[in-house]
């Protein structure tokens, strides 16, 4: 009978936290304003793989304070990755990389 109420207690807390994670939705606002972070990471993340150079990603300018900023930190980070030689490698790395912009554009939005 205990382990009956132990499963229905431990099911309880993932029904609510499943409620909670639904409800937290993002608005189309952040979803469109993350979209928009998520193809900068993407834009910059192909020219690494491209072989751009970073000091030429660098002196590129939005004209934007704030979005300059974080382009510069979105170019780090993406040099600090390796440049793939096979096509579909390279894809999966502007892929992966774009989602976790993405990702970290939705929790930064979150708070």
């Amino acid at each position: 009978m205990r382990k009956v109420f132990s499963r229905i207690g431990i099911l309880s807390i993932l029904a609510l936290s499943a409620n909670n994670a639904l409800a937290a939705k993002p608005s189309d606002e952040v979803l469109s304003y993350c979209t928009s972070v998520s193809e900068m990471a993407g834009s910059i993340m192909r020219n690494r793989q491209d072989e751009v150079s970073m000091a030429k990603m660098m002196r590129a300018s939005a004209g934007d304070p704030f979005v300059d900023a974080l382009g510069a930190e979105i170019i780090k980070d993406a040099y600090s990755t390796s440049a793939f030689r096979a096509e579909e490698n390279k894809k999966r790395a502007v892929s992966e990389f774009e989602n976790k912009w993405f990702s970290i554009c939705l929790k930064a939005k979150d708070k």
